[in-house]
């Protein structure tokens, strides 16, 4: 009797478990500790995600369009087992900020304090030209 859909292979599974329950059999559990019920239950999940996945995606060993597909998943399950470049640290900011970070002289430890300084920097430049603009215009 072969299942031709996911609820064929429950009821099937059920039937089983019936006839089993039935002629007087229960299953002893083998695992006595929960983390080792978890992480049974957790490769379970994974093994019946990908079993899912394999059917789900028609498999064409001979054209170019399943080789890319492959290497398509592939590359996407190493890309999510890295983790994000904000999380590793090595977004620094922009240049300018980096560029504050290296001549701070250890000051700046961080983007977020080097755009503060370049922020600083910005207001203190318009309050000089507001001042040198006053100046001119008040000497004439």
């Amino acid at each position: 009797m072969e299942p031709t859909n996911k609820n064929g292979e429950i009821n099937e599974a059920l039937e089983e478990f019936e006839l089993e329950q039935k002629k007087g059999f229960t299953p002893k559990p083998s695992l006595t500790n929960s983390s080792e019920i978890t992480q049974k239950a957790e490769e379970a999940f994974r093994e019946f995600q990908m079993k899912q996945n394999k059917q789900q995606i028609p498999e064409q060993k001979d054209s170019e369009i399943g080789k890319a597909l492959r290497e398509y998943e592939l590359k996407t399950a190493k890309d999510e087992l890295q983790t994000p470049q904000a999380e590793r640290g090595d977004d620094e900011g922009s240049k300018m900020a980096k560029w504050v970070i290296k001549y701070s002289g250890g000051l700046i430890k961080d983007k977020y304090q080097a755009n503060y300084v370049l922020l600083g920097m910005v207001v203190l430049f318009f309050l000089l030209a507001g001042y040198f603009f006053y100046v001119g215009l008040s000497s004439q």
